[in-house]
């Protein structure tokens, strides 16, 4: 999908980070544009869920 953007909610996102599976939203999507209310989430979601610190806002 060349040009593709995904603008994400942080459901599938803590989930691809937990099973360690960031890059098959990269490589579908290629790159994941994260709100500031979405890093906000995650960041206090990571307590339970420790790898989504690998998420990186953008």
């Amino acid at each position: 999908m060349d040009g593709a953007m995904i603008i994400s909610i942080t459901t599938p996102l803590i989930n691809f980070a937990e099973i360690g599976k960031m890059e098959v939203l990269e490589s579908l999507f290629g790159t994941l544009y994260i709100p500031p209310a979405v890093t906000n989430e995650l960041a206090a979601k990571s307590v339970h869920f420790p790898l989504v610190a690998q998420v990186k806002a953008s």
